[in-house]
C-alpha cells in the first residue's frame, strides 16, 4: 500500500512542483480521515494540486483507503 501511496504522491510532486511538504500533508490528512484547506496567494495552483490530487487517486483506486484508515 505505501509504494501505491507513494507512487501518486511522486506523480503529484512531478506536476505541482515546489509544493512537495503540502503533498506529503495532503496524503496525511487522507490517511487520518481529516480535513483538507488549501489557502495560499493567488496563482500558487492550488486548483491544479487538489485536480491533481483528485485524479491520482482515481487512477490509483488500488490504494486500500478503508485498511489504512480502519489502522
Amino acid at each position: 500500500m505505501l509504494e501505491k501511496i507513494d507512487v501518486a504522491k511522486q506523480s503529484i510532486k512531478n506536476i505541482v512542483i515546489g509544493q512537495d511538504q503540502v503533498v506529503d500533508l495532503l496524503f496525511t490528512a487522507l490517511l487520518a480521515n481529516g480535513h483538507i484547506l488549501l489557502e495560499s496567494y493567488p496563482g500558487l495552483g492550488k486548483t491544479k494540486l487538489a485536480k491533481s490530487f483528485a485524479k491520482s487517486l482515481c487512477q490509483n483506486k488500488n490504494i486500500p483507503l478503508s485498511e489504512a484508515l480502519e489502522n
